[in-house]
């Protein structure tokens, strides 16, 4: 995957998994889905999982609301 993608560091398969699941949020993918796709038995878990993840969403929305 790293060659195809051109970058000339090694990946492993917990940065595709982190990769997808963050593509996945930002496009408002259903956490059902993102669920099912991770291969989690519980919502909850997928829940916590992205939860880690930097929001740039909010992060843009809050500076649109704030700075104009």
């Amino acid at each position: 995957m790293a060659e195809l993608a051109k970058i000339d560091k090694s990946i492993t398969s917990y940065f595709a998994r982190h990769s997808w699941a963050t593509i996945a949020k930002r496009k408002n993918v259903p956490i059902t889905l993102i669920s099912e796709g991770l291969g989690h038995s519980e919502i909850k878990t997928t829940q916590i999982y992205l939860d880690s993840f930097d929001d740039d969403a909010l992060d843009t929305a809050n500076s649109n609301i704030v700075g104009g």
